[in-house]
């Protein structure tokens, strides 16, 4: 009976260690996934600086406090269980992955430290888990999202086609689409002459201008009014009624609802 007794001691002994480790883990990364720095990997299409420094260096610092209080092979475990269940949902993988890197470093930088400490090092280090997970699931769960940006610009003309500009910089490879300058609804556009005549407003790059009496339009160094040909590189077209959706509230209602060309 004793026996059976000090097993389940010992048990719990490791299980609940590990435990802490995985619930801190996890708040950490949830914490930094929430934060300027967080990024879902290849999920997003510009990563924020320091998107891996700051993860890795924070599950360095884990790893460290986590070895001090529970040993290396604790830490380790639990890192391998946090990486386990991110795997399983996929879209974590990459933010608890990168905290996960972090903390095996950590544990390997202080292998060994939690013998040759005093003990009350390691309850100061377990104290300092609780409180470091405790603090980094308020923070994930109770900071406001930022406003969203908006997804396109616009360039209003007197008496002209407004001018609709890409925030974002996109690539410029790839097939240009060749067409002639149109005014499409409010909007200026290309009407392509490639595809049966289908028209687009065109989302412009930055640094595309337009002046008015007479128009013209600047773009990629050059001239162009309405009616000129003109070859747009890299365009990517936004045909599908749900993705239109998105962009609708930040062109003029005339442009709406029209096949939008985002111009590289």
């Amino acid at each position: 009976m004793s026996t059976a007794g000090d097993m389940d001691m010992a048990a719990r002994s490791v299980l609940l260690p590990v435990m802490l480790c995985v619930l801190v883990d996890g708040a950490v990364a949830y914490a930094v996934l929430e934060s300027p720095f967080g990024t879902l990997g290849f999920f997003d299409d510009t990563p924020p600086e320091g998107s891996v420094a700051v993860p890795v260096l924070a599950g360095l610092i884990l790893g460290v406090v986590q070895a001090v209080a529970f040993g290396t092979r604790t830490t380790v475990v639990a890192a391998a269980v946090n990486m386990a269940v991110a795997f399983v949902t996929v879209m974590y993988m990459i933010p608890v992955g990168m905290v996960v890197v972090g903390c095996v470093l950590g544990a390997a930088v202080a292998r060994g430290a939690r013998r040759r400490l005093p003990g009350q090092w390691a309850v100061s280090a377990a104290v300092a888990l609780a409180l470091t997970g405790a603090a980094s699931a308020c923070y994930g769960l109770t900071r406001s999202d930022p406003p969203d940006l908006p997804l396109l610009d616009v360039i209003s003309v007197p008496d002209a086609p407004a001018v609709v500009i890409d925030p974002q910089e996109r690539s410029k490879e790839g097939a240009a689409v060749l067409g002639d300058l149109a005014q499409i609804g409010g909007c200026l556009g290309i009407v392509d002459r490639t595809a049966g005549r289908h028209e687009y407003v065109v989302a412009w790059p930055q640094g595309t201008t337009a002046s008015s009496a007479p128009y013209v339009l600047s773009y990629e160094g050059r001239s162009y009014r309405l009616e000129d040909f003109v070859a747009v590189r890299g365009g990517a077209p936004i045909t599908m009624a749900i993705d239109l959706e998105a962009y609708a509230p930040d062109l003029p209602a005339s442009c709406r609802g029209r096949d939008i060309l985002l111009a590289g």
